[in-house]
């Protein structure tokens, strides 16, 4: 029978392990979200810029 003291580490080592892979899923699905953000940024200034080039009297 494994002892109080090994099964208590155990169970820390898999909580621990759990909450790195929330951790890291949570930080991809984050890193996700910015990229979307900044490929919007990036479309807006390029519409932007066209708008401008097309009539630049309106600005």
């Amino acid at each position: 029978m494994a002892s109080p003291t090994l099964g208590f580490a155990e169970a820390s080592i898999t909580r621990f392990s759990a909450l790195a892979h929330v951790r890291d899923t949570l930080t991809e699905q984050s890193a996700q979200k910015l990229w979307e953000a900044e490929a919007a940024v990036d479309a807006e200034k390029r519409r932007l810029v066209n708008d401008i080039a097309d009539d630049p009297g309106e600005v």
